[in-house]
């Protein structure tokens, strides 16, 4: 994430790169019903910082190089810890950051609840998302605006759409209807808190490498077929319901560009070329079907995990939301 520095911010100079990713990420994780998202306080210096806050107890989590997939490692890692006063702070300094988990006093509580923040020196900014945008906060009150470019703030809906053209990019039927079919189709599957994985084998396959693993069906589920009138109505619930539990169950569900469901329960040696994903299996298993799409072994791949992490991969193009 090397890259000008952002002087915008209140007593800190913060690489552009690296707060554009913090500003997508916090975007991301919003509350639907307040706006507001989980808080980071940013610093250039942990434990300087962790004293101005007036911290009354501190635990350092991690450290890495401030490049991309940073942001999300170390959201990954301390938000689920920041619960019961402890909240996230991250040193960003010279291309790396340091980061962790600090317990405010009872008064740095309550006016985190009410949106602001203070601090008896400079050198830490509050840093989240609210309703108008991505916001820093200083101890003086004094706010800047550190929302990325609309186009790179993330969107679920995007990587689900471009799972679904990439899936019906050799449909045979009614291309839109099957389009709308399969997008009602997998926004229910995905609904709630869960992980799944699909990839999109060339339409050429026919078994075998690379879903070796994976379990093979004889009879491929045509689902734009039965999404048109081609298909019984009954039949298409019926396979529609077949196919959410194939595609939320353990494993990497399989289709191919006509919309076809090839194969479920697919688990991947992982590979990522010495790269260190930032969540669980899922993003492992993720990062090595996006070492096979840009190998050519696979179309496109697709990813939510289970805290509503979503991105998708084709040669030429990934999203990341």
């Amino acid at each position: 994430m090397a890259g000008a520095l952002h002087r915008g911010l209140p007593g800190l100079q913060v690489a552009a790169p690296f707060l554009t990713e913090l500003a997508a990420e916090l975007h991301a994780r919003r509350d639907s019903r307040t706006g507001l998202s989980p808080a980071v306080y940013l610093t250039d210096d942990f434990a300087l910082a962790a004293d101005a806050l007036g911290a009354t107890a501190r635990l350092a989590v991690g450290a890495s190089a401030a490049r991309p997939g940073a942001v999300r490692r170390m959201l990954t890692l301390c938000l689920p810890l920041a619960s019961e006063g402890w909240h996230v702070l991250c040193e960003a300094r010279d291309g790396q950051i340091a980061f962790g988990v600090v317990v405010l006093d009872g008064e740095g509580i309550r006016k985190r609840a009410q949106g602001g923040f203070s601090a008896p020196e400079q050198g830490v900014v509050c840093v989240r998302a609210t309703g108008a945008g991505v916001e820093a906060t200083g101890r003086d009150g004094s706010c800047t605006s550190i929302s990325p470019p609309d186009e790179l703030v993330p969107n679920g809906d995007q990587a689900i759409e471009r799972l679904i053209t990439a899936m019906t990019a050799a449909a045979t039927h009614d291309t839109e209807a099957a389009k709308e079919h399969l997008a009602a189709l997998f926004r229910k599957a995905l609904a709630g808190p869960t992980g799944v994985i699909a990839a999109i084998v060339a339409s050429s396959w026919s078994g075998g490498s690379p879903c070796d693993d994976a379990v093979i069906l004889q009879e491929p589920i045509d689902l734009p077929r039965l999404a048109t009138a081609q298909g019984s109505a009954l039949s298409a619930r019926y396979y529609d319901a077949l196919a959410a539990s194939m595609i939320r169950s353990d494993g990497i569900v399989v289709f191919d560009p006509a919309g076809c469901l090839r194969a479920y329960r697919w688990f991947v040696p992982f590979s990522c070329d010495g790269e260190q994903p930032p969540g669980g299996a899922r993003e492992r298993a993720f990062c090595a079907l996006r070492n096979m799409v840009r190998d050519g072994k696979l179309e496109a791949a697709f990813i939510q995990s289970s805290d509503g992490f979503r991105g998708f991969a084709s040669v030429g193009r990934s999203t990341r939301a």
